[in-house]
């Protein structure tokens, strides 16, 4: 089976993509004349009939740009049914088997799951300057005269988006800091946000399952300490009315702006392919506009490089970057810190009592150990650090964007960590 019904046409497309493999060319008449003459395909009248198809097809003047795209997805339309056919022979095989189905099917399924081109990369194009040019002057000249008319994603915490102006799609952000530091109650705050600005959110979460996910939801969207939901009970410091009633306001008011947030439970170590099959299926149901995904280290490695964690990890890093180029999302994941580097920074910043002293802190995601490979790629870096207090009241989060040197800074927040919530810009003042 090949990519065309007519034999003369899957000939020369063989032609022309061995000639273009090899010298990087298009397959001009002469070279037909030298590929064909040294091919071992038949008589010279076999050979003549191969090129004068060459001449036929190159001379057609009634061919549009709309005949190559209709072309290229026909091809691609093949080229997913020879896949999907040479696994669909194996079917047979798990029937007649007679032990170890469910491996067998399992097995099956992520191979139909691993099939190439079945979703058109819409990201992937050759433009020219002329094109480019013209692209550019457009969106210049329509911010000109709508500043405002903005087609990033705004995550809701102003401080960060004054500083990034939103997050564009596609884009890549990494989130990094230390153990307990922030990570997640900030990707969780950013992803509620997004979700009540109206954009379709999916948040894969390898620590915590769906259930609990939503009750941190909750109790942020509450505004409410959520040990009073470990605590329980109808006590001062647990759920009493005043709390509870909290409670099943912020829950009315999710139900009512009928939220597209949506967890994605899985354990640790789960392989990025599978998370991502998962994440398919919930992009075929209803277009999801930002992914989150939470965190790089416990995403199960699927190269195994001797000695060399970093490179696996790095590996993962950049197959989830390419998914968010391709299907055009704003992503986020995070990057745990230990280094010995990292502690002196936060060090630093425990100390920090006042806004003027908040120049000593430099929290260069890029300077860290063993992240450099993954924050050098990513369009935004954010490293968050938190002051002494116990529990921390400010968040300090300083800013690396990819080749833009302005954009290096440290903003401070006020931070909750029993609502999980970081409420927006804080003064840092003498307390």
């Amino acid at each position: 089976m090949g990519h065309f019904l007519n034999e003369k046409n899957n000939i020369l497309y063989a032609i022309i993509k061995t000639n273009f493999m090899k010298y990087g060319t298009l397959l001009t008449r002469s070279a037909m004349d030298s590929i064909v003459d040294m091919m071992n395909i038949g008589t010279e009248e076999e050979k003549a009939n191969i090129k004068s198809h060459w001449d036929q097809v190159w001379n057609r003047h009634d061919a549009t740009p709309e005949d190559y795209q209709m072309l290229k997805e026909h091809m691609n339309d093949r080229y997913t049914l020879l896949q999907f056919y040479s696994q669909w022979k194996r079917g047979d095989q798990i029937i007649k088997s007679i032990s170890g189905h469910s491996d067998l099917i399992k097995k099956y399924i992520s191979d139909l799951n691993a099939i190439k081109n079945l979703d058109p990369d819409s990201y992937s194009l050759t433009m020219g300057i002329e094109e480019g040019t013209d692209e550019a002057m457009k969106f210049i000249d329509n911010k000109r005269v709508n500043p405002h008319d903005d087609s990033s994603i705004r995550c809701g915490i102003d401080s960060i988006d004054k500083v990034l102006n939103g997050f564009t799609k596609p884009s890549y952000t990494v989130v990094s800091g230390h153990i307990g530091g922030g990570k997640t109650t900030l990707m969780m705050n950013i992803g509620l946000n997004m979700a009540k600005k109206g954009y379709n959110v999916a948040y894969a979460s390898l620590e915590k399952d769906a259930k609990l996910f939503f009750r941190r939801t909750l109790a942020c969207h509450a505004l409410t300490d959520y040990n009073r939901i470990k605590r329980g009970g109808i006590e001062q410091f647990g759920l009493s009315d005043y709390w509870y009633g909290k409670l099943q306001d912020a829950a009315k008011d999710l139900k009512r702006i009928k939220l597209n947030y949506h967890c994605l439970q899985f354990i640790q170590s789960t392989k990025l392919t599978k998370i991502l099959s998962e994440v398919d299926k919930l992009n075929s149901r209803k277009k999801i506009d930002v992914l989150i995904v939470d965190y790089l280290q416990v995403i199960g490695v699927e190269t195994h490089t001797v000695g060399r964690y970093d490179v696996d990890l790095a590996n993962i890093h950049k197959r989830l970057m390419g998914y968010g180029r391709k299907h055009n999302l704003v992503v986020f994941t995070a990057l745990q810190l230990k280094s010995a580097s990292s502690k002196d920074i936060r060090k630093k910043a425990e100390k920090v009592v006042s806004e003027s002293q908040m120049s000593s802190i430099s929290v260069n995601t890029e300077d860290y150990s063993g992240s450099q490979m993954i924050i050098a790629d990513a369009d935004n870096a954010l490293g968050l650090v938190l002051n002494a207090d116990k529990p921390a009241t400010k968040m300090f989060v300083s800013f690396s964007k990819a080749r833009d040197d302005e954009s290096r800074r440290t903003i401070c927040l006020d931070f909750d960590p029993n609502v999980g919530r970081e409420i927006g810009r804080a003064s840092c003042r003498e307390r």
